[in-house]
């Protein structure tokens, strides 16, 4: 099974401060559903977690429904309740239905505005752009969503997006831009203007 990463990545509108990435996430098991109406979503989560590389040190997911075969309590709130290790360390995250949760190493939320993470590419395939986003936050104006800026074509013959994950005002925070369109990356922490 392919991952689609625009798909999965969609629907979350906001994601993490991490203010240094030092674990590697292992899904042990995932949980969804209410009470004793529950179903396994392991190996779900662990296909979802893929998108985020072989051995990521963060994995934002979304508690929904899509990640069961049918609503396993239908009518009542559910909680996908995952389990895993980070850097061998066991700990869990309960996430509430239609809630964005992330898993990662030192999260901490800020106030200023603080690039986390990019992910550019389609498919199945992405690459961290992560240090060519930050490069770019310093120019002023637009910058087109290439390969080209983005470091190379990471899938041929797919249409891209560029993923880019931040923190501000204490809130996690996403954007999302297709390939060949352009963007005033400033925009995303605007700077007060000197008199």
């Amino acid at each position: 099974m392919k991952i689609n990463l625009p798909t999965i990545l969609a629907s979350m509108l906001t994601l993490l401060s991490i203010s240094a990435f030092s674990g590697e996430i292992k899904i042990t098991e995932a949980i969804y559903g209410a009470g004793d109406k529950t179903v396994n979503v392991t190996e779900k989560v662990k296909q979802l977690a893929l998108a985020f590389g072989e051995n990521p040190d963060f994995i934002v997911i979304t508690a929904n429904n899509s990640l069961a075969p049918k609503d396993p309590a239908h009518g009542i709130a559910k909680t996908l309740v995952i389990k895993y290790t980070d850097s061998g360390i066991e700990k869990s995250k309960s996430i509430a239905e239609k809630q964005t949760g992330y898993i990662g190493s030192d999260i901490n939320l800020t106030k200023e505005f603080s690039l986390l993470k990019a992910y550019y590419g389609g498919k199945d395939k992405w690459k961290d752009v992560t240090a060519l986003v930050e490069k770019l936050l310093q120019k002023q104006g637009n910058q087109e969503i290439s390969n080209a800026a983005m470091g190379g074509d990471p899938i041929h013959g797919v249409a891209k997006n560029l993923y880019i994950y931040y923190s501000k005002d204490n809130k996690l925070h996403s954007k999302i831009l297709k390939e060949k369109t352009k963007f005033n990356f400033s925009s995303l922490n605007p700077q007060p203007k000197s008199e």
